[in-house]
């Protein structure tokens, strides 16, 4: 009981140094303080906001993967002012080197309530996925899509089963087969697939046997 209203309290006082913090977590030197700082900012939430600038720039540029990650979970703490962030979401998600800094990025995103940038951003994610020459930023694509969860977005749908049908690589129809097992967890992920629906059952006869159970779901 005692610990938990301590760390109330403390809780109660973070708002009041959130300028210390921002301070801190720009400040070159120990990756440890300045995460530290970011997860204080996190603790925020939506009281953060004020400092947004600065964590986009860190989740953008600083050389610790602990430390981008950290202001990603900030970012995606501050409620609905995340939304207007959604565009780092997709950029980061895509572009990291770090496996887990992209994962963070891409749930974070996937964390938004539905709405237009979202789709906006699914649907950047799966132009890449079909369009891009590099297989490895193809299956980043596919990963941070299987990440962001059943959403309604008929045209990531649609490239979605364009990857699964006619990429090169095993590795990338596979991880595109997991984001559209993802994307129609829901009825209203289930509903973007109506549409495709025939492309779907062209899987169902041409692909391989791993393709065919998750089109079959």
């Amino acid at each position: 009981g005692g610990s938990e209203s301590e760390s109330n309290s403390l809780l109660n006082f973070l708002p009041f140094f959130g300028g210390a913090l921002a301070t801190a977590l720009q400040r070159p030197g120990s990756p440890s303080l300045r995460i530290v700082a970011a997860e204080s900012l996190a603790l925020l939430g939506s009281k953060a906001v004020a400092y947004a600038d600065s964590l986009v720039d860190v989740a953008q540029k600083a050389s610790s993967p602990q430390l981008r990650s950290a202001a990603l979970q900030a970012l995606a703490a501050l409620g609905p002012a995340a939304e207007s962030y959604a565009y780092i979401f997709g950029s980061v998600a895509l572009n990291d080197a770090e496996s887990a800094v992209r994962w963070e990025a891409a749930c974070a995103l996937g964390g938004l309530s539905t709405g237009p940038e979202l789709v906006h951003q699914a649907e950047l994610l799966a132009a890449c996925l079909v369009r891009h020459s590099n297989q490895g930023m193809r299956w980043r694509a596919a990963e941070a899509l299987a990440a962001l969860g059943p959403i309604t977005a008929p045209q990531t749908t649609a490239s979605l089963l364009t990857a699964i049908l006619e990429d090169k690589s095993a590795g990338v129809r596979q991880a595109a087969a997991k984001a559209l097992a993802a994307m129609g967890g829901s009825c209203e992920g289930r509903q973007s697939i109506i549409p495709c629906l025939d492309s779907i059952l062209q899987v169902l006869r041409e692909g391989t046997a791993y393709q065919r159970k998750l089109a079959a779901q």
